[in-house]
């Protein structure tokens, strides 16, 4: 595996002591939402709606309340995955057409979603404001549900920036591949000087092993140390499925359709650690 050059990625943008002043004035001192996790990309074709979806089922099928928020608007596609068709979405509760439990799907999987619109003019209303309603809506509903995911969408603009800024935790997905490598730096590099100051993990995906993970993981350790003086754990590696393909075809989730597969049961383990991690008690059925 080849990486990128570190200086070689990192040309451009603030510098550490540039960043408290920038935080100030863009994010400002917000409060999070303590249960709410913000899943984040550097770009899009890195699996994190697939990571997400299949993750809030293995927290579910261990007895955790659970509500996925899709905040992707312009490329929403949780709702197909999740296997419904719904009514309302979020751009109807953000824009007052509806109640929170209107815009709620209850899907078949146990899980509770918050679908997103798709397109243009839904991705305007969330440029312009609009995450504030969310986060207002948020903030009094989250705390019915053990853990909230938030699909908070790929890049460095505005929207991603603001759902990420409510969350208590980020993860950022990225795999192996060099481009997915310096996105990934560019965005955390990013919500660090725009002020997100809440605790940051990298999650590792499509891995080809446990070893090549770890070495994504310790090159963009090393870059953030060296550049931003603030830390990038690491939250999980995940391996790359072939089984993956065909669950999506088949329209089913890969935990359910292959239960047996290593992703499948890595995601079952990351479920089972964070929930006891949320203070949820997870049940047996691992």
């Amino acid at each position: 595996m080849s990486l990128p050059d570190l200086d070689a990625v990192d040309r451009t943008g603030p510098r550490p002591h540039q960043a408290a002043g920038l935080a100030q004035r863009e994010v400002g001192t917000a409060v999070t939402i303590s249960n709410l996790t913000a899943v984040v990309s550097g770009k899009g074709g890195v699996g994190k709606s697939n990571l997400i979806a299949n993750l809030a089922v293995a927290c579910a099928g261990q007895g955790a309340r659970v509500l996925v928020v899709d905040g992707d608007a312009g490329l929403a596609n949780l709702d197909v995955l999740m296997g419904v068709a719904p009514r309302n979405t979020v751009i109807d509760l953000m824009r007052d057409r509806c109640s929170f439990e209107k815009a709620l799907v209850k899907c078949p999987k146990g899980v509770s979603l918050l679908p997103a619109g798709s397109g243009r003019r839904d991705l305007a209303l969330f440029e312009n404001g609009g995450t504030a309603r969310l986060r207002s809506v948020l903030a009094k509903h989250a705390p019915d549900f053990d853990v909230v995911l938030l699909d908070a969408g790929a890049g460095i603009g505005k929207v991603v920036i603001d759902l990420a800024a409510m969350a208590a935790r980020t993860w950022l997905v990225a795999t192996p591949e060099p481009t997915s490598f310096a996105d990934a730096y560019a965005t955390f590099k990013t919500l660090c000087a725009r002020g997100v100051a809440a605790p940051i993990e990298l999650v590792v995906n499509c891995a080809k092993d446990e070893a090549e993970g770890r070495d994504v993981h310790r090159h963009l350790e090393r870059m953030c140390a060296r550049f931003l003086a603030r830390d990038l754990p690491l939250r999980e590696v995940l391996p790359r499925d072939p089984r993956l393909p065909d669950a999506v075809t088949r329209q089913h989730l890969l935990v359910e359709a292959f239960p047996n597969t290593p992703l499948s049961r890595r995601i079952a383990r990351w479920a089972h650690g964070w929930l006891r991690e949320c203070s949820v008690n997870p049940g047996a059925c691992m």
